[in-house]
């Protein structure tokens, strides 16, 4: 047998035995058999390896759940955030209802807790604007409305503000008409100021520039402020509402020339209190 040929059969045979010990490891090798751990996220072969869970968080994992209003588990997931003082746990809260032990109260105790409205930002959506508008109204921040997105909802933590603090600048940082317009309205009854009712532009008889003269006038107890309005009908109808207002005063109906808005003045001031 010459050397060519031995060389040929060694390669053969090398081949051959690697094919069969491929073939037979493929047979040969058991499927991967996987765990899921406790978390209920992790798959792992060694139940050893599984990531270590927290005990009270396990503890309110136990606790009955509920897809609407305050369960068990919301419960337990509050008490143990508010006791760790860790905001995280308040997100796995299902309850989103603006009181009792819900996701957005939780948050918004640790924010005050810790003097710090950025713990606002483990909320999203929604809940995120109430936790900053819950803050702002706790502490009297008015910096704190900034941070929300919503228009409406920011303009209205402006103006419930304006009741307590009495800043008319924040009534220039509200964006609705309307609901600017009450802001200045509230600054000049509040401070008795009747310069800012130049700045409600709507008009009529209610909630109006004449009504927030109206009020200041019956404050000083002189119907005659009313005539510091340039228009003829708003100076009437600041007369209608001065003598409506509790307690209602028919005599200043006698000023209002219009002859219905004057009988409309005098029925609606007969009104028993």
């Amino acid at each position: 047998m010459n050397r060519e040929l031995v060389l040929s059969i060694f390669v053969f045979s090398l081949l051959l035995f690697g094919c069969t010990q491929e073939n037979n490891n493929g047979k040969d090798q058991p499927p991967t058999k996987l765990i899921v751990c406790p978390d209920g996220k992790t798959a792992v072969q060694d139940p050893a390896s599984c990531p270590k869970m927290d005990a009270g968080l396990l503890e309110c994992e136990k606790e009955a759940s509920s897809t609407y209003g305050q369960s068990p588990r919301d419960s337990c997931y509050y008490d143990l955030a508010i006791e760790r003082k860790n905001a995280s746990i308040c997100v796995k809260i299902e309850n989103t209802l603006p009181y009792g032990k819900s996701k957005v109260n939780c948050v918004g105790e640790l924010a005050l807790d810790a003097s710090n409205p950025e713990l606002c930002i483990e909320l999203i959506g929604s809940d995120r604007n109430v936790c900053y508008s819950y803050y702002a109204f706790e502490t009297l921040d008015p910096s704190v409305c900034e941070k929300i997105s919503a228009g409406t909802l920011r303009d209205d933590c402006y103006s419930k503000l304006v009741y307590d603090l009495r800043d008319p600048k924040m009534c220039e940082k509200i964006e609705s008409r309307i609901t600017k317009d009450g802001c200045y309205f509230t600054i000049a009854v509040n401070l008795h100021k009747v310069e800012y009712c130049d700045q409600v532009i709507s008009s009529g008889i209610v909630y109006s520039i004449e009504a927030c003269y109206a009020f200041i006038a019956k404050y000083e107890s002189s119907p005659e402020t009313c005539n510091k309005l340039t228009k003829n009908s708003s100076i009437e109808n600041c007369y209608y509402a001065y003598a409506v207002l509790y307690p209602p005063q028919k005599n200043v109906c006698e000023l209002i020339r219009d002859t219905s808005l004057k009988e409309r003045c005098i029925q609606d001031t007969n009104v028993t209190y």
